[in-house]
């Protein structure tokens, strides 16, 4: 079973990524480029964090999140969504 999966991610400046919500842990971190995630939970007031190089950041599970790119970003992430789905219980939504 492969249990972890990770992503390299190029978005451009002047993007607004599309909120989406997973079951899944997932950590991001930002390899070069600045910008904020925009991260809500349940009934709580969406939080604006701002982003640059070497920033790491945990987008807890179940919480929406987008990201909002002031200057050309490269993200890197990582998350449990490969053993959630092979055991069954991953959730995911696009928002």
């Amino acid at each position: 079973i492969t249990t972890m999966s990770t992503y390299l991610q190029w978005l451009p400046a002047g993007t607004t990524t599309r909120a989406t919500r997973t079951t899944a842990g997932t950590v991001v971190s930002v390899v070069e480029g600045r910008g904020a995630i925009v991260i809500a939970q349940g009934k709580s007031a969406p939080v604006r964090f701002a982003i640059g190089p070497k920033d790491h950041l945990v987008v807890p599970p179940w919480a929406s999140a987008h990201f909002e790119v002031q200057d050309a970003m490269v993200l890197f992430s990582y998350s449990d969504a490969p053993m959630q789905r092979a055991l069954g219980v991953l959730r995911e939504e696009r928002l």
